[in-house]
């Protein structure tokens, strides 16, 4: 937000390039470790189908949410 922040304050698009680029690094890496928890899977665990159904919403937010659908809005 930071990040968002300043760019409304400065309209430099070198920070709207830095803002949208860290968006999307959050959004890759939460898909990474999502797929690393699914790779993990310990059979009839219940803590484990928490976990995964967890990080597809956290991808769900950070990938889909923040970093596409904001980002193509904020620009």
């Amino acid at each position: 937000m930071p990040l968002s922040v300043l760019y409304l304050n400065t309209t430099n698009k070198l920070i709207l390039v830095i803002d949208l680029l860290c968006l999307y690094i959050v959004g890759l890496s939460s898909l990474l470790l999502t797929k690393f928890i699914i790779d993990n899977k310990i059979e009839n665990s219940l803590i484990w189908k928490f976990s995964v159904i967890g990080g597809l919403q956290f991808v769900f937010h950070t990938l889909i949410i923040d970093a596409i659908y904001w980002g193509v809005n904020f620009v």
